[in-house]
């Protein structure tokens, strides 16, 4: 069995899995070098993590709260 060993890249990457250098989204506009986010980005997307995080939580103890106020 021989392998074909050529030099360089010479596969082709299908364009539905390539990063765009910029994404529009609800916490606004996201951009990323060669698919790496940028400083900027990965602040806003970790402060974004950090309050869905916090709804998540205050959201999951209302059944518990609920429970306690009718003791």
């Amino acid at each position: 069995m021989g392998l074909d060993v050529r030099s360089g890249y010479n596969t082709t990457i299908p364009a539905h899995i390539t990063t765009p250098d910029r994404v529009a989204t609800s916490i606004g506009e996201l951009r990323f070098v060669d698919g790496v986010p940028t400083p900027e980005t990965a602040s806003r997307v970790f402060d974004h993590l950090d309050l869905v995080r916090g709804v998540e939580a205050f959201l999951g103890c209302i059944p518990a709260a609920s429970l306690e106020g009718m003791r």
